[in-house]
């Protein structure tokens, strides 16, 4: 009877749920789900919250209520359910709140069930579940959203805090750092509970902790329990610092409990004393207790300001209560004195200046609590004008700007962010009590604008500040804030900081409606940055600056539209029309998305061909078009996309790819919701719904055809990313995982109406076996992307979506076996995935099992499969796999030699590897068989390593660490044991290449398999024995201390980082403490010298060990491992070194190594930034060290510190840009001007002549105060310690080290304040420049040093009448040329050089000239420092005659004519540089500068020649054309030369091959001067040689030179016939079109784009290279179609020198005869994809030819080919074809060598066939044709071409 009513009352559940039966399970398990998939795969995405939500949307729109009459049992059975349904998913708010929508109907009637149900189901929790921190953690989650919750706990208050006590009690009896995760986050959600309870009932808590009672009831001992427990954790080291910081707030909270304002004041004072005092106890009766003295409070500051990142307690309490705290307690007086005022706010501020001020890793919390303060005091007006009552607030205001201008560009993460909006709150504080301080603004402006513009800072505080003044007046006064904010966009690191003032710019001419001052002020700007040389430039500007113009003031858009189109049409314009039309382009593109209107269709299609216009622009354009109309895409939109997408997919650019992808997004989003909405009248809207869905299919097309075997890696991912795009635009899917951006549902609507249309088959059986070879590629990129669109959308099982004879998962386990069976490790790659997707798509999806028989002869297996197989299906298929791992090793004992080309493991230790690790379900539900699996798998591993070590290790044993010599000769000996015949030779034999692969690819593939399976086991919850997790550990140590070889080493690194990482994860304390014995072993084995290996080599894995655990740790949000190993490699490298050093490494320099290898990971900066002092320290002192590896480690160690300190070196033109004053470094590492200063002390103790008393540490010290920059300060204090610094380093200048006079002269100038620089130069000059003349014995190093000093001090004087002052000054020591030392001479006139660029009111007098002229010509190699003067005096003339606007064909032909090799080199050398400057007489100065060079080719020497001919063919590419005399002078030297010996001289060829381009071209058309014979043929062969070099430079020769005559040979052999030179002037365009390297490919185009004739499509200045090839094939067609050599040349690139039958047999019998296969292609052409277009065009061109009836080219042609050869080669591939299974996938038509052979084969028949019209050859082709084991894209188009031949025969 019981039993009916149980059903009866359930009959609501089956009704409610009846449309989704399975939800109250989901909702039950969706926890579980989401934590296990989080941890095992970080980058899970889950799509159940989505998903759930909406499932439960659909049963609350059911209206329940109203659907049936129910009995009240059979709605609490409901309610019931959905209660606990809602305690499961409390975690997600979505989701619990959906659930609350379900229930909401029953409130009226049920409202008491439904909430005697939850406070049961909460308390159950409390009472049972009390351990649990996922359970406390959704109590804590319903705590904080559900009042009905609150309302629960306020009734059950005693309850909840005596095990809200006890709870905390007993977690806080262990120390911090043994908690496990899952104690540590019980421990935060018990202290957020905490909180949650001050919140929610003050007033119960409150009478317990302040009311005073001599009756202690139990519920007020939990209640102090509490409070005693948030202080102990504020007071004690190790907790987390989220839970620290909660605990802060919790503290603040209870406070605010107190009634008595003076009360709470006195109890927070009293517990931050406590807090800081961190070894007394609190206890609850210390609240009672009086105001802190004088003495206690003085303290507290002191205390404060040494605080460290360690201890955040008092931090997180003063947090709290700045944060939280209440008003009248914030803002009540605080004063320990009589008749003195303070208010606690005030107060605080104090405290947290010192914190600011403090401790540099501190700085991130206390810049927070800074902004906090701000904030709190912004939103109390009242308490604001209470502190500016007090008069204090002008001080306030000056201490923060202080602090704001010191971290402005701080190296804490997330300070510089904070300081800004410091300042900006700081600012509205300000404007409150403007009148005050009415010049506040204004000081900070100057100072802003004083600071260099390369600071990064001085540009986030200029954008708030200017709101606060006058914008237009700051920019009318500072002209060149335009500049430095262009410059700014030159930089990514200062484009977004400069975008923000432009930004602040443009607000203030919006609110003052001024667009006529924006066209006036910023117009040439924004133009400038538009179309400036510098790309970086260019796309900054249409980045950032483009898009807010337009948005801020839109009226602009037309005034830069405008201008634009005039500079386009002005023929004068010396801007690129391509560069002007981007422009153009970018400017459109924001004018669409803004206003959403733009006519750009004929600039798209103009610019879709061109090189220089990025195509993801022009397709943004159609993108966006309209896009928040939704609007259908346009027959117009898209032709253009057919017409540029083909030629812009295969792209070496990443981030165009991205941009590309982005933008088809975005069109195939509007157009899938523009269908969708045309699809409610199809029949009208039939001509837009057939071209989207016509274009759908012809995209998708596309991305097939560009996945051909052989297609290059940028088609392939550019392709595949597309399809991603495609499929995840277009495809509903139940189970996406996108969190955004999710294919609505009605998608399916859209995709069934284009099915029904006979459209979007897109998994169709050819698509399926396009991607399914895609796995063979060799790139993993293109390998995964495949795989993802395999599994993600052809859901079907694939045996019935490819249509094949025989069972294809059959086919593709033996096919995936096989090639796991390869010895090459990309082939076992290609392998592993492909056995991944047989397992997910049959084992896992279809529950088909397998059996496996291997074929011990040829290495094949047969495989037969079992649908419907047992449960256990997965783990068989996994043992089955495991067993041929162990045939393999059982193998290998019997033959090494054998096993290492037969039996190669490794590859099937990757597939068993994939399987278990990467198929996101598989542990969702692991079982026990599974986790055997994995411990086999461990175990093997283990062995597999522990073998190839042995084997690699020989006779020295494990106990050593291996040499690669020592390795050669164990493997040696391996193979003449088992060789009788093998014979040492001095290359790498096969067997020798295969045994040393096999070793590492097995001990790199077993070392990731432990990391991976370690890792899911562990997170998945199942239990691993301690033992065995020490035993891994033990492997990975062994593997990185044993190891020499990086990949391997990497590859270890990476699966050790994962295993720490998973054993971090573990609530198992015996396992989480493995990582730290780990530590701990290493750390101890180096302080007790036990490493007796010698590993070198940055101490190889050591530091892996170290780094692994550490950044591990960090993951975790924990440092205390961090901590405790960086002091004990401190300790480390502080130890006495020995006095014998043997020959193992020494301990101290594997912990330099090891430091050097932290304080190199980004992870940890922020954790290390605390220990950079002492590691400088440290490192300083080690450059002293006895022991050269120890100095070699510490240089190593000191680099990665100054890169940490200052950042990557940044340097505008030849200026270093330094961006920390020293008033900043000493702020931010307030140790090391101290020791700096000392170690400065002690070497000015030493001759500073003396080069061997030179100290140890000068050089570092030199480094470091060179990195800073002057600072603008009149801080008496700070200057004083400048003045000192710099008293120490002067006299270093006369150092006899040069090196170490530079630094001393860059770090003099550091010590300079900005005010005193040109009264620093003029004293040096006075003192020590000036003074020395009348001396005979002049100490030039002292001299050299004090130039090198005014040198840099220049770089900071910007003042013209300093700039005018000084050149008088410097002028007059002349004296200083005539010195016989160049050096000292080169500083000065570089010096002179400096003021005349800086000062354009200087012009330099003819004296000055002359003497630099005349020392010029006087020197000699005998002269130190020849060279570097004339270098700078050349650079100084050239620009002190473009000052003057002289020619400079006297210069030039005097510097050339002189004696000195010196000043020739230089003058050559610096030429190029001047000339591309703008100048009115720059066109003369050319054309006299190349009859000069030509002039001087006769008797210019070696050394020079190359040099001036370089020259010569730039000049003439730039200006054109060449004087006839200097024409005469080249065909003069060149007849005078031995052309023949050049030939055989490369070096000097590839500058002779360009000039000789010039006087071809002036032959050609010179009738008196005609061309010789071997002239052109000698050439060509010349220039296609160099085009197929390895070598950069002369490819660059070959391509200079095809610009310069190129287009004149072409037209030549146009006209005139029977040219023997054309097939190598034709092979080099086509190599040269598709080089490696994108400029060859790039001048190349060029080259291709300026040869014209009459058929030639639309003319442009420069095709893209992807059309550049096909261009050029239409432009031979078009003129070379009846010649004979143009015809043969094509037919060749169809054939190869070797016969197909014999690649067949070297592809198969090669197979273990070497180890890397060579490639077919280079890296960016494609054979296969040449071959089609050579074919098309070469078939035109012999129909032509046909219908001409041009028979003696034909015959000629036909005789040259052997027709009975085509027929046997014919047959033969039918019959290799025909033994194919039918069907395969994966046969030998995969192998891209093989595949591109028969294309190219098969081409070149079709040819011959068309020809001679046999019948034989056509039919044989067809014959094969209907074999059908091609590519599915290759046999469409086979297909396509033979049904043509039929037609046309």
């Amino acid at each position: 009877m019981s039993k009916m009513c149980e059903a009866d009352e359930k009959e609501l559940l089956v009704y409610v749920f009846r449309k989704d039966p399975t939800i109250l399970e989901d909702l039950q398990t969706h926890s579980l789900r989401k934590e296990v998939a989080t941890f095992i795969f970080p980058n899970y995405r889950s799509g159940d919250a989505h998903r759930l939500v909406r499932r439960l949307d659909a049963v609350h729109k059911d209206n329940l209520i109203d659907s049936h009459k129910w009995t009240v049992p059979q709605e609490h059975v409901l309610l019931d359910s959905l209660v606990k349904c809602y305690m499961n998913t409390a975690d997600s708010i979505k989701i619990s709140r959906a659930v609350e929508k379900v229930w909401q109907p029953f409130l009226v009637n049920h409202g008491d069930y439904i909430n005697n149900c939850l406070e049961s189901q909460v308390m159950l929790v409390i009472n049972t579940g009390g351990k649990d921190s996922l359970q406390i953690a959704k109590v804590s989650m319903l705590l904080e959203q559900n009042k009905l919750v609150q309302e629960i706990f306020q009734r059950n208050l005693e309850q909840v805090m005596t095990w809200l006590s006890t709870e905390l009690s007993a977690l806080l009896k262990l120390p911090p750092i043994t908690l496990t995760p899952g104690q540590a986050q019980c421990v935060y959600a018990l202290v957020k509970i905490s909180l949650q309870l001050f919140q929610v009932c003050p007033e119960e808590l409150g009478v317990h902790i302040w009311e005073v009672s001599e009756k202690i009831s139990q519920f007020r001992h939990s209640v102090i329990v509490v409070v005693e427990s948030l202080v102990y954790i504020l007071q004690t080291q190790g907790y987390h610092t989220d839970c620290v910081l909660l605990c802060g707030t919790a503290t603040a909270l209870m406070l605010n409990c107190c009634r008595n304002v003076e009360k709470a004041v006195k109890s927070f004072l009293v517990i931050l004393y406590q807090v800081l005092c961190a070894d007394s106890t609190f206890r609850q009766e210390l609240l009672e207790q009086t105001d802190l003295d004088t003495r206690q409070q003085k303290s507290v500051h002191d205390d404060l300001s040494l605080l460290t990142s360690s201890r955040l307690g008092p931090i997180s309490l003063i947090r709290g209560v700045v944060a939280c705290g209440r008003t009248d307690i914030l803002f009540a007086d605080c004063s320990v004195n009589k008749g003195t005022s303070q208010l606690l706010f005030e107060h605080l501020f104090e405290y947290i200046c010192v914190l600011c001020r403090g401790d540099i890793t501190l700085h991130y919390q206390a810049f927070q609590i800074l902004l906090l303060w701000y904030t709190k005091l912004t939103k109390t007006p009242s308490s604001l004008e209470k502190i500016i009552s007090t008069n204090n607030i002008t001080s306030t205001l000056e201490s923060t700007l202080e602090i704001v201008v010191l971290n402005w560009d701080s190296p804490v993460e997330d300070v510089p962010e904070a300081v800004v909006d410091i300042f900006s709150c700081m600012m509205s504080v300000w404007e409150t009590m403007k009148d005050a301080v009415p010049d506040f603004p204004s000081s900070i402006l100057k100072l802003l604008l004083s600071t260099q513009w390369y600071v990064k800072g001085r540009y986030r505080i200029l954008a708030v500040l200017l709101k606060y003044v006058d914008a237009q007046k700051v920019l009318d006064g500072n002209p060149e804030i335009q500049a430095q904010l262009l410059q700014c966009l030159t930089t990514n690191h200062l484009a977004s900081s400069a975008t923000n003032v432009y930004r602040a710019f443009l607000q203030h001419l919006k609110s003052t409606f001024s667009t006529d001052i924006w066209n006036t002020s910023w117009l040439p700007t924004v133009i400038e940055g538009l179309v400036s040389d510098n790309s970086l430039l260019r796309y900054n500007t249409s980045l950032h600056w483009i898009p807010v113009t337009f948005k801020l003031l839109p009226m602009t858009s037309a005034a830069v539209q405008d201008h634009l189109s005039a500079i386009m049409e002005d023929p004068k314009s010396p801007i690129s029309r391509v560069r002007l039309l981007c422009a153009w382009i970018v400017v459109s593109k924001s004018v669409r998305t803004i206003a959403g209107h733009t006519n750009l269709f004929n600039s798209m299609r103009r610019s879709s061909r061109q090189k220089s216009v990025p195509i993801h622009k022009v397709k943004a354009d159609t993108s966006e078009r309209a896009f928040l109309f939704s609007e259908c895409i346009s027959k117009i939109e898209v032709s253009l996309l057919m017409e540029c997408l083909p030629y812009n997919i295969k792209i070496d650019s990443a981030p165009f790819r991205q941009h590309l992808g982005s933008d088809i997004r975005k069109l195939l989003v509007r157009l899938r919701d523009s269908c969708t909405t045309l699809l409610k009248s199809p029949t009208q809207n039939k001509d837009k719904l057939d071209c989207a869905l016509d274009f759908v299919d012809w995209l998708h097309r596309l991305c097939i055809e560009f996945l051909l075997p052989g297609a290059s890696y940028q088609r392939r991912k550019g392709s595949l990313d597309l399809l991603h795009v495609l499929y995840e635009s277009l495809i509903y899917s139940a189970n996406s995982k996108q969190r955004k951006g999710y294919v609505p549902e009605s998608a399916e609507k859209l995709l069934d109406f284009a099915h029904s249309c006979k459209r979007w088959d897109f998994f169709c059986a050819e698509n399926t076996q396009a991607l399914i070879l895609c796995l063979l590629d060799g790139a993993e990129e293109i390998q995964t992307s495949a795989f993802l669109l395999l599994t993600r959308y052809y859901t079907m099982s694939l045996d019935d979506n490819l249509k094949t004879p025989h069972r294809l998962c059959c086919h593709l386990l033996a096919e995936s076996l096989r090639l796991c069976n390869s010895p090459k490790g990309h082939e076992g790659q290609c392998g592993a995935i492909l056995c991944k997707l047989v397992f997910q798509k049959y084992v896992m999806e279809s529950k088909i099992g397998f059996s496996i028989c291997s074929n011990s002869s040829s290495n094949d297996y047969s495989v037969s499969a079992t649908q419907n197989a047992s449960v256990n299906s997965i783990v068989e298929f996994l043992e089955m796999l495991l067993s041929e791992v162990e045939r393999y090793m059982s193998e290998s004992e019997k033959d090494l030699v054998k096993a290492s080309k037969k039996y190669p493991i490794h590859g099937l230790i990757s597939a068993v590897t994939q399987c278990l690790t990467e198929t996101s379900d598989l542990w969702m539900t692991p079982s026990p068989d599974l986790v055997h699996v994995s411990e086999q798998l461990v175990k093997l591993c283990q062995q597999i390593i522990e073998k190839m070590l042995n084997i690699m290790a020989g006779v020295a044993g494990q106990e050593a660490c291996p040499s690669f010599a020592e390795i050669g000769m164990a493997l040696e000996n391996l193979l003449s044991e088992n060789q009788t015949d093998y014979e040492e030779t001095t290359s790498l034999s096969p067997e020798y290449q295969y045994m040393l692969s096999w070793c590492w690819n097995n001990i790199k593939g077993s070392c990731t398999s432990l990391g991976e399976v370690t890792k899911v086991t562990i997170l998945s919850g199942f239990p691993i024995s301690v033992a065995t997790i020490h035993s891994i550990s033990a492997t990975f140590h062994t593997v990185l201390t044993k190891c020499r070889h990086k990949g391997v080493i990497e590859g270890c690194r990476s699966a050790y980082i994962k295993f720490c990482s998973a054993l971090f994860h573990s609530n198992q304390r015996d396992i989480l403490s493995v990582p730290e014995i780990a530590l701990t072993e290493v750390l101890s084995s180096l302080k007790n010298r036990s490493i007796s290996s010698s590993v070198t080599r940055r101490s190889a894995g050591l530091p892996i060990i170290i780094q692994a655990v550490l950044v591990s740790e960090k993951k975790m949000k924990k440092t205390c491992l961090l901590s405790k190993a960086v002091t004990s490699l401190f300790e480390i490298c502080e130890l006495p070194l020995d006095k014998d050093l043997g020959v193992t490494d020494l301990p101290q320099v594997h912990g330099l190594n090891i430091l050097n290898s932290l304080f190199c990971d980004a992870s940890l900066t922020a954790s290390l930034i605390g220990h950079t002092s002492h590691a400088v320290i440290l490192v300083i002192q080690q450059f002293g060290s006895p022991s050269w590896a120890i100095r070699n480690a510490a240089t190593r160690f000191f680099s990665t510190l100054v890169t940490r300190i200052f950042g990557q070196k940044k340097s505008h033109g030849d200026k270093f840009c330094n961006s920390v004053t020293f008033q900043e470094f000493s702020s931010y590492y307030p140790d090391l001007p101290p020791f700096m200063l000392k170690i400065l002390d002690e070497a000015s103790e030493g001759d500073v002549m003396d080069i061997s008393q030179i100290h140890a540490g000068l050089f570092p010290v030199l480094t470091l105060l060179s990195c800073l920059k002057p600072m603008d300060t009149e801080d008496q204090a700070v200057v004083r310690q400048l003045r000192r610094f710099h008293a120490l380093m002067q006299p270093f200048l006369g150092s006899p080290v040069y090196q170490l006079r530079h630094l001393v002269a860059s770090a003099l100038v550091a010590m300079v304040t900005v005010q005193d620089m040109t009264s620093s130069v003029i004293s040096c000059l006075h003192d020590h420049v000036t003074s020395l003349k009348t001396f005979n014995n002049i100490c030039n190093n002292s001299l050299h040093g004090y130039l090198i000093y005014i040198h840099g001090l220049l770089d900071f004087i910007d003042r013209l009448e300093d700039q005018e002052k000084l050149w008088t000054l410097l002028t007059k020591e002349t004296w200083l040329i005539s010195q016989n030392n160049g050096m000292v001479s080169s500083v000065y006139v570089k010096i002179l050089h400096r003021l005349l660029i800086d000062c354009p009111s200087v012009m330099c007098d003819e004296i000055l000239e002359f003497v630099i002229v005349e020392h010029c010509t006087r020197g000699s190699k005998q002269i130190i420092g020849n060279s570097v003067y004339c270098e700078a005096a050349v650079e100084f003339l050239f620009e002190s005659y473009n000052r003057n606007s002289l020619c400079l064909y006297g210069l030039v032909d005097k510097l050339l004519t002189f004696n000195n090799v010196e000043a020739r080199k230089s003058c050559l050398e610096k030429l190029p540089k001047f000339l591309e400057k703008p100048g009115k007489n720059q066109q003369y100065n050319k054309m006299a500068v190349m009859a000069i060079l030509c002039n001087c080719v006769k008797k210019e020497n070696k050394q020079c020649l190359c040099t001036v001919l370089n020259l010569i063919s730039s000049l003439y590419q730039d200006i054109g054309t060449i004087h006839k005399d200097d024409l005469h002078n080249l065909e003069d030297w060149f007849s005078s030369v031995n052309y023949e010996e050049l030939k055989s001289r490369d070096s000097i060829l590839v500058s002779v091959i360009p000039v000789q381009a010039v006087l071809i071209k002036h032959k050609i058309g010179s009738d008196g001067n005609r061309l010789s014979s071997t002239d052109l043929p000698v050439f060509c062969e010349i220039v296609n040689r160099f085009s197929c070099a390895v070598n950069e430079s002369q490819r660059l020769s070959a391509v200079k030179a095809l610009q310069i005559v190129g287009k004149h040979l072409l037209d030549l052999a146009v006209t005139e016939s029977s040219q023997n030179w054309l097939t190598s002037l034709l092979e080099s365009v086509m190599v040269l079109v598709q080089d490696e390297d994108t400029d060859i490919r790039l001048e190349t185009c060029r080259c291709v784009s300026c040869i014209n004739w009459e058929e030639k499509p639309t003319p442009f200045s420069s095709y893209h290279s992807n059309v550049c090839f096909e261009l050029f094939l239409q432009y031979m067609c078009d003129n070379f179609w009846g010649n004979l050599q143009c015809v043969q040349f094509l037919y060749n690139q169809l054939t190869s020198p070797v016969s197909l039958q014999t690649l067949l047999v070297e592809r198969e019998s090669s197979k273990y005869q070497q180890l890397f296969d060579q490639e077919d292609n280079s890296f960016f052409a494609e054979k296969i994809y040449n071959a089609f277009d050579i074919h098309k065009y070469l078939k035109v061109m012999l129909k032509r030819c046909i219908n001409e009836k041009k028979t003696d080219m034909l015959s000629k042609w036909t005789n040259s080919v052997s027709l009975n050869q085509i027929k046997d080669e014919l047959e033969n591939l039918t019959s290799v074809l025909q033994s194919i299974p039918g069907g395969s996938v994966v046969n030998l038509c995969s192998d891209n060598t093989v595949l591109s052979s028969i294309c190219t084969f098969l081409l070149s028949c079709d040819i011959v066939a068309m020809v001679t019209n046999s019948q034989t050859i056509q039919a044989a082709i067809g014959a094969i044709v209907q074999i059908a084991v091609f590519h599915p894209v290759l046999q469409q188009k086979f297909e396509t071409i033979h049904a043509e031949a039929f037609a046309d025969s």
